[in-house]
């Protein structure tokens, strides 16, 4: 990181994430691979690979692993005047709400920034020479884990497009999948073609909706799996 970067700092307390400074200006638009949001986390995410999920209306989701407690923000997240959400998640479900910050037209947290270098689309930050966690294929991001690729969705907030699918399911539609469990939309369900995307998945704890972040696989016919290491109710949007 330049040493005259600015960082939007957050804290993380259990499941709940907030922006802690700074409280009142916004991100210019524009700005490139000068920004970087920084975390302080509770004890309980001690140890767990950390992933920040980047979202805004006119972007579904860009993920960036955390190192040492900080990411850059993705630059095409700064490319239009908006808000910008910021959730985390580690391991198989463990997952925050969202906080945000916003990107203006003008202005600037600490002065105009600096003439910023060329910028890069490739925001996996790898320590050393071990395996990427986080990786870009074909417009999706995945993380690497078992031993495969997994295609990463993130929480949403339930504003999702009046077109989109959506579906409730419940524990026993759920099926076994090696050591974990799957369910499977086929196209001819969800009709959103070969290149469906699942833009939300929330589980029904009895009393409400929570969202999850959950690994689902899209296969060449159109059709796509959720797989968890636990069945439960719930229900997803496809678009």
């Amino acid at each position: 990181m330049d040493v005259n970067s600015t960082i939007i700092n957050f804290d993380i307390t259990d499941t709940c994430i907030r922006k802690i400074s700074p409280t009142n200006c916004g991100i210019p638009i524009g700005s490139k691979n000068y920004f970087y949001a920084g975390f302080r986390f509770s004890e309980q995410w001690e140890g767990l690979n950390q992933i920040a999920v980047f979202r805004s209306e006119q972007i579904p989701q860009i993920c960036v692993q955390i190192i040492d407690s900080m990411c850059q923000i993705p630059n095409e997240m700064l490319q239009i005047a908006g808000s910008v959400y910021v959730s985390i998640f580690a391991g198989d479900m463990r997952l925050t709400n969202e906080a945000s910050f916003e990107v203006v037209s003008g202005g600037s947290i600490c002065g105009d920034p600096p003439e910023p270098p060329e910028p890069t689309n490739v925001y996996v930050q790898t320590p050393g020479n071990s395996t990427p966690f986080i990786r870009e294929s074909f417009g999706e991001f995945q993380y690497f884990a078992n031993g495969q690729w997994n295609t990463v969705s993130a929480a949403g907030n339930g504003n999702q497009p009046l077109n989109a699918y959506r579906q409730e399911f419940v524990i026993p539609e759920w099926q076994q999948y090696l050591t974990d469990v799957q369910i499977t939309i086929p196209e001819s369900m969800h009709e959103r073609g070969l290149f469906g995307s699942v833009l939300e998945i929330m589980q029904n704890t009895g009393t409400y909706l929570e969202n999850v972040l959950c690994t689902y696989r899209r296969f060449p016919n159109g059709d796509i799996s959720l797989i968890a290491n636990i069945p439960f109710d719930g229900q997803l949007a496809i678009a």
